[in-house]
């Protein structure tokens, strides 16, 4: 069916979820998936994806069965030794219909390059395609914050917490793209036990986890 000239495009939106699958699709994301901006074209714009890679093809039917969109499609294989594999992605607007039910379940970096894009990607995205040079300054800040969201292995991090590598500015909720405002970096905020995944708090959230379940064994 044509559309007609001055319509937006309708696209097919994920299914609402019920709390137990929006948990289970936030784990599989935060173990075997990525959030990540690609271009679908060469010289195209990047659009948010959300891709979870798994080489039982059974839990990718039952993730696209579940959010009702996306595809999935066969990893190529280099090696004999190698397991087939394949991937469940889902990209553009649906991806972030999908972000913003399985947010508040994310613990990794992850959830901070969930909440970059729900909160900036379609401000920063006319429908037009077309972009003032204000806006082209702040999509490029945009990406440049995002791709530097990325993990780092810290072997004096207690188990069960995450690190933001400490290149990275302020949390996505701290900072504002139209002032560029920096008044200190994560690393800064990790190393003083202000960000909530330093290992100073971590370690005193752990203390108190301890606290607690020393405390009901002792009542019961």
């Amino acid at each position: 069916m044509a559309i007609r000239k001055g319509t937006a495009t309708k696209y097919k939106r994920t299914r609402v979820l019920s709390p137990t699958d929006t948990a289970y699709l936030a784990g599989l994301i935060d173990g075997e998936g990525t959030i990540s901006l690609t271009r679908k074209y060469r010289d195209g714009n990047r659009q948010p994806c959300v891709s979870i890679s798994s080489t039982a093809r059974y839990i990718l039917e039952h993730v696209l069965c579940t959010v009702g969109a996306g595809k999935i499609t066969n990893k190529r294989t280099y090696s004999k030794r190698h397991s087939p594999a394949g991937v469940y992605a889902i990209a553009n607007r649906q991806a972030l219909d999908l972000l913003k039910q399985v947010f508040p379940f994310l613990r990794s970096y992850k959830s901070e390059r969930a909440r970059l894009v729900l909160e900036h990607y379609l401000r920063l995205t006319p429908r037009n395609g077309r972009y003032s040079s204000e806006q082209l300054k702040e999509r490029e800040f945009f990406v440049k914050q995002f791709l530097e969201l990325r993990p780092i292995w810290r072997p004096d991090f207690p188990v069960g917490t995450a690190a933001l590598h400490p290149s990275n500015e302020l949390p996505v909720s701290e900072w504002r793209l139209s002032t560029h405002s920096r008044h200190s970096t994560v690393g800064e905020r990790v190393a003083t036990g202000e960000h909530p995944q330093s290992p100073i708090a971590a370690t005193a959230s752990a203390e108190s986890f301890s606290k607690s379940c020393r405390e009901k064994r002792i009542d019961a």
